[in-house]
Formats: structure tokens, sequence, C-alpha cells
């Protein structure tokens, strides 16, 4: 009998990437940047980022400021991606000892 279909992929679908920890630090960045940019572009909607200085008129380079702070405020969003995805993947392959 000839072996068709999911008796020839079932083996590469259930097996962790070689490289899990850089896709996972890929994908936390990723994480990061898609935040940090949805906030800067709702900011500019909302013409907070570009009236930031009528807003507070003493501060030095307050767009720096606000940037890096927003951006540190993304890392609990890129390591919550960061450890979802390597349960993810370490479930994944213990799942596989199982199934084949």
């Amino acid at each position: 009998m000839e072996e068709s279909g999911w008796k020839l992929v079932h083996g590469d679908v259930f097996r962790p990437p070689r490289f899990h920890m850089l896709l996972s630090a890929l994908l936390g960045t990723g994480v990061q940047l898609f935040g940090l940019t949805t906030l800067i572009i709702g900011m500019f909607y909302l013409d907070i980022y570009i009236n930031l200085h009528c807003l507070l008129p003493s501060a030095h380079y307050p767009l720096l400021k606000l940037t890096l702070s927003l951006w540190s405020s993304q890392m609990e969003g890129r390591g919550h991606a960061i450890e979802t995805v390597l349960n993810m993947l370490y479930h994944i392959s213990s799942l596989s000892f199982n199934l084949c």
C-alpha cells in the first residue's frame, strides 16, 4: 500500500524549528515594534505627539524621551510573546514523541 497525504508529512508538521530561540526572539521583537508603531500612529492621530512641546514646554527632547519610554513599555508584550512561542514549541516537541 502506498503512503500518501498525511502519512508523508506528519513527521514534519510536529517537528520544532531548528533555531527556535532565534524564531522566538524575532517574533518578540516584531510584537514590540508593532506595539510601538501602533502607539505612535495613534498619538499622531490624536495630535499628542506633534503638540508635545506645548504639553511639556520645559522638557528637553520630549519626542525622544516619549519614544524611548514607549519602547521600554513594550517589553512586557515582547516577553509574553517569546514565552508563548517557546512554550508552544516545547509542547509540540513533546507531542511529536508521543504521536509517532
